[in-house]
């Protein structure tokens, strides 16, 4: 995420969305909540951040 956003991550993208482990922008986007906005502008660094936090669970 963008440092100089000033919105809360909780705010962003609920809680909800780590139990459902979207690999990919499509199944972000089928996310309730999460819509072209959202996708567009947090999509690409909120799955990294899924991606990179897969890693440690390992």
């Amino acid at each position: 995420m963008n440092l100089g956003d000033v919105v809360p991550p909780y705010a962003i993208f609920h809680v909800e969305i780590l139990n459902q482990r979207p690999a990919s922008l499509t199944e972000l986007g089928r996310i309730s909540g999460v819509g072209q906005n959202k996708l567009a502008r947090y999509g690409d660094a909120f799955l990294g951040v899924l991606k990179d936090a897969a890693h440690f669970e390992k």
